[in-house]
């Protein structure tokens, strides 16, 4: 009986390590942002918190031409300043296209910054980005 009993304890805490290992850092369910972008240029996506850090956990987006799309954060319009590179420019075409799956982390981005869309050419996009805010680690 004893040896049941501690056979149950320990499968009870490993699993309890496991399911702590996985869990997500969130500061509550995750939120959609639409993504509609119909020419070359740069886009806010999501207005970041100036107090919370911002997890974006999926993009997903249908490209309408050939071009780039490259994935930042900045402040200001359109995150005209203060901007840094999520991404390198991914060269697209008319396709879908998808990053994450609402389960964790594609990028985090600090505190006080903006999410945007950078395009070029004819690479427009119509979609979504779902993110949450957090207070961080």
């Amino acid at each position: 009986m004893k040896k049941l009993l501690l056979a149950l304890l320990g499968a009870c805490a490993f699993s309890a390590s496991a399911d702590a290992q996985s869990l997500i850092v969130s500061g509550g369910p995750n939120i959609n942002a639409p993504i509609t972008i119909s020419s070359a240029t740069t886009t806010k996506v999501i207005a970041g918190s100036s107090v919370r850090q911002m997890s974006i956990t999926e993009i997903a987006f249908v490209s309408g031409g050939a071009g780039n799309v490259t994935f930042e954060y900045g402040n200001g319009t359109n995150c005209a300043s203060n901007t840094v590179a999520l991404s390198g420019a991914m060269a697209v075409a008319a396709a879908e296209y998808q990053f994450g799956d609402g389960l964790g982390n594609v990028f985090l981005i600090p505190a006080g910054f903006d999410f945007c869309v950078v395009t070029t050419a004819s690479a427009t996009a119509q979609g979504f980005a779902e993110y949450n805010n957090f207070n961080g680690f």
